[in-house]
């Protein structure tokens, strides 16, 4: 699952510092480097991604780092390029989250999936589980999102925040977000239309598996993987 994220990042060809695995697993580690990957061993005390990712960024020259959870193997390299631009256009922030549209009404009641809601300037103001809304579902589809587990930081920013104390809320709802919203930094929604299935569940893996052996655009993408140019 982590092989398919990365080998998608580097499709992408818009990480101009390189990808990189962060990982405290020797198994993740031994699979990522034997296929070429570049692979950075971190503690194994890390309580979220962006504190793992905290550092791993120490040993990388960059300005900003996005992160790409393991959990989004059918994740779009043109999605990637499309967030990557967004960020670049919207330099007045510190931190972004990739969103998507939410098509499946019960997708607002699974409480494995996070969702988002941004004001009209397109400012993040609420993460949430659940579903809250007493409106009909045609109605709140329309403003709630998705949440992607594809974030980007200023660099300085994610050093900054995994030293910032956490919040009741963050661990008792646990969404990592919560902990930069509740310590009022601000986050760019960056909304890329529909969205593949993650994996947050086991069944949910079963149902990427079907997406990799029919869909045309990953069978697609699949076939790129193995074409050098796309790892130069």
């Amino acid at each position: 699952m982590i092989e398919h994220v990365r080998k998608r990042a580097e499709i992408s060809q818009v990480f101009n510092a390189g990808v990189f695995v962060a990982t405290c697993d020797e198994e993740i580690y031994d699979l990522i480097t034997l296929n070429g990957g570049n692979c950075i061993m971190t503690s194994n005390f890390h309580h979220s991604g962006s504190s793992r990712a905290s550092e791993a960024v120490d040993e990388i020259d960059c300005t900003h780092v996005v992160i790409i959870q393991g959990d989004e193997p059918l994740i779009l390299p043109d999605d990637l390029k499309k967030f990557v631009n967004a960020v670049e256009s919207s330099n007045d922030y510190f931190v972004w989250n990739g969103v998507s549209n939410i098509l499946i009404k019960e997708d607002f009641k699974d409480t494995s999936i996070v969702k988002s809601v941004a004001n009209k300037n397109g400012e993040i103001i609420f993460f949430h589980r659940g579903n809250p809304y007493i409106s009909s579902s045609d109605f709140y589809k329309e403003f709630s999102k998705k949440v992607l587990g594809l974030i980007c930081f200023e660099k300085n920013t994610l050093k900054k925040i995994n030293f910032l104390d956490k919040t009741l809320i963050e661990t008792s709802e646990n969404i990592e977000q919560l902990h930069i919203l509740m310590n009022s930094i601000k986050i760019k929604s960056v909304e890329l239309g529909e969205s593949y299935p993650s994996v947050n569940l086991i069944e949910d893996a079963l149902k990427v598996q079907k997406y990799l052996s029919a869909d045309e655009i990953q069978i697609e993408i699949l076939n790129m993987y193995n074409k050098p140019s796309n790892f130069e």
